[in-house]
């Protein structure tokens, strides 16, 4: 990644793939997370606060994050439907992927009226 974004050429022709690879590498992490939330038996705000301000560090340290711009388009899954967000940082996008899960979760228990977007 370092050797692709080191020069114009570089980014020019595969910068695109760089976004996308941490991006991917992004969504995988906080999927993680919300699956790992999801196997608690209980899910307090002070253990998701925890989990997340972990979270955060590992996504920082994953090699290249420097070159994942911190305001772009998303992809999220909400309820079986895709929505394209924008977001403004890594910690957008976490809380972002937590709630659609969380809220998903919730309509599917019966526990939230399900509305189609908030």
């Amino acid at each position: 990644i370092a050797v692709v974004m080191s020069s114009d050429l570089g980014k020019a022709m595969f910068g695109f793939a760089v976004e996308e690879i941490l991006g991917s590498k992004v969504k995988k992490e906080i999927q993680g997370f919300i699956d790992e939330l999801f196997a608690l038996p209980h899910i307090s705000s002070d253990g998701v606060r925890a989990k997340r301000k972990l979270l955060l560090k590992k996504i920082l340290a994953i090699e290249g994050m420097k070159f994942l711009s911190a305001k772009r388009e998303i992809e999220v899954l909400y309820r079986g439907t895709t929505l394209l967000l924008w977001i403004g940082s890594i910690s957008d996008e976490i809380d972002v992927r937590w709630a659609a899960a969380l809220r998903t979760e919730l309509v599917c228990r019966g526990l939230l009226p399900g509305v189609s977007c908030e």
